[in-house]
């Protein structure tokens, strides 16, 4: 037989040097006699196996996996033999694992975990492939990592639920195990630098059957390790009653119990760690944000309401990055309003200072506003359509854009004066010039929208807005329609006279004479 070549589909995420990863491929590709003799040298050997252990959590190849079972074998690893039956495929069936050799190999798994019932007596089942089964390895670290390992790929990619179990089940007990012995090392070696890295990685999958399979395993860690960092943090969120517990909650079907688990999260998500909120918290909401439906309205807007807070709390490095990966969802799809929403929540959590001349002002004024400004005027491509249903598209158009320029004008009131200076005014202009629209569904959202950026604004820029209205509405029906918007602003301004300078106190009571007894009212009369 020639060597084995361990080609892969794609890229293998392996956590070691490139010098110890070409060693073992190297040990791989060799003939029985050659890995045996490598065997000698024992610190290579152990590199060979954490690279192998690696590999058989991340790589698809069938050939791949094959080759690291084969180089197990050959080098005596103590559970060459159950990792093989974990690898076994149905010899009648093409393309099919062998089921029963797969289970078979997760309870040899569990039962070398398992403690002895009675050390002097034989096994059990003699006719076992494992020598002893009963009585536990030596070294169980060399057993439980290449088993962890297979098991969690199984987890997160396997389509057979009955595997999926199977090696769910191998996961508990290996914590259970782990927790038992209370060893140090062995918990570093298969939470953090292997079990975690799985479950990252499957609350992030598309997948909700995997999704589901990550929060899960995740609650069995901090069930298990409730008094070590950071799963303390998150034991205010478990329960021993199901209808309470939050990671039971999340992964609910019904939408009420979803919804329970996100407003218990906001409740508990002061004081936790920055790193567990990013790593667990946000891709467990982030899926809910892809729901649609009447049904799921009030689950919608408790994760956005967690989304913000959780914004508040990020620094600016994973801040900057979340806020990029939805910019780049919305500007794909622009007339998705939960996306809009998302958008508006994350910049609702910006807390950042912003100095002069700092990089997050760089940053703010040279790519984020200008992003969302291209956004606020870009106009969508509608289809043919009759006068009336063209109306409509411009409503929906307008009340899509009206919560991102809310959200750029939260962000500007937080620039430095100057800079607010220069870059409020395009918002205005836009808005104020949505009022001219003839629907006057249209002119509502926009006057709804100038009314809360007027609130986010303060006293001080009143009169500047009354300044565009008037730049804007200018002639024949436009007057009707800046005077009722300047009656609407001051109604829900609530502003007193000590607020408004002579300025533009002067600009509004034209405005009012104007529509009472000048043109404005004479063109009413007429039936303008």
């Amino acid at each position: 037989n020639g060597p084995v070549a361990m080609e892969t589909n794609g890229p293998v995420a392996v956590k070691t040097s490139s010098a110890v990863a070409v060693e073992t491929e190297c040990v791989v590709a060799t003939e029985t006699e050659s890995a045996v003799a490598m065997a000698t040298d024992k610190s290579l050997l152990q590199e060979c196996y954490d690279v192998s252990y690696q590999l058989l959590g991340s790589n698809t190849d069938r050939n791949a996996r094959h080759a690291v079972c084969r180089l197990l074998e050959q080098t005596d690893h103590p559970a060459w033999e159950i990792v093989a039956r974990l690898h076994a495929w149905n010899t009648k069936v093409l393309d099919e694992p062998d089921f029963d050799a797969r289970l078979q190999g997760y309870r040899e798994a569990v039962s070398v975990l398992s403690p002895p019932e009675d050390t002097s007596s034989p096994p059990k089942d003699a006719s076992s492939p494992l020598k002893d089964v009963s009585s536990p390895l030596k070294d169980k670290r060399s057993t439980i990592l290449p088993c962890l390992h297979t098991a969690c790929y199984t987890v997160f990619s396997s389509d057979e639920m009955a595997l999926r179990d199977s090696a769910s089940f191998a996961i508990i007990q290996i914590l259970e195990h782990v927790c038992s012995t209370g060893s140090a090392e062995l918990y570093t070696a298969t939470i953090p630098s292997c079990l975690l890295q799985h479950v990252q990685t499957g609350l992030r999958d598309k997948n909700e059957v995997f999704r589901n399979e990550a929060i899960l395993l995740l609650h069995k860690v901090i069930l298990t390790f409730p008094e070590r960092e950071p799963w303390s943090a998150l034991a205010a969120l478990t329960d021993t009653d199901a209808e309470t517990d939050f990671f039971e909650n999340i992964r609910h079907i019904q939408s009420h119990r979803r919804t329970r688990a996100v407003v218990r999260l906001r409740a508990c998500l002061e004081g936790l760690p920055t790193a567990v909120m990013w790593d667990y918290l946000l891709p467990l909401i982030q899926p809910i944000f892809a729901l649609y439906g009447n049904k799921h309205h009030n689950t919608v807007s408790e994760a956005l309401a967690a989304l913000t807070e959780m914004c508040t709390q990020l620094p600016w490095i994973k801040y900057h990055r979340l806020l990029q990966r939805y910019l780049k969802q919305l500007t794909e799809n622009v007339e998705d309003k939960t996306l809009v929403k998302v958008v508006g929540a994350v910049l609702g959590g910006f807390h950042e200072s912003v100095d002069p001349g700092s990089r997050i002002l760089r940053v703010l004024s040279s790519q984020i506003i200008p992003r969302l400004m291209g956004m606020l005027t870009k106009k969508t491509s509608a289809p043919e359509r009759s006068k009336k249903k063209s109306i409509a598209y411009e409503g929906d158009q307008v009340a899509i854009q009206a919560p991102i320029a809310i959200s750029i004008v939260k962000l500007i009131t937080q620039l430095p004066e100057e800079e607010k200076q220069s870059q409020l005014p395009p918002v205005l202009l836009r808005i104020c010039n949505t009022l001219r629209n003839r629907a006057m569904d249209v002119r509502n959202v926009s006057r709804q929208t100038l009314s809360v950026i007027a609130k986010d604004l303060g006293p001080l820029f009143f009169g500047y807005i009354v300044s565009e209205l008037r730049g804007a509405l200018g002639k024949g029906y436009q007057l009707h329609v800046l005077s009722y918007t300047v009656h609407h602003l001051l109604i829900n301004q609530e502003l007193q006279p000590a607020q408004i300078d002579n300025h533009t106190l002067a600009a509004i009571m034209e405005i009012c004479v104007d529509g009472l007894v000048g043109r404005t009212a004479a063109d009413r009369d007429r039936g303008h």
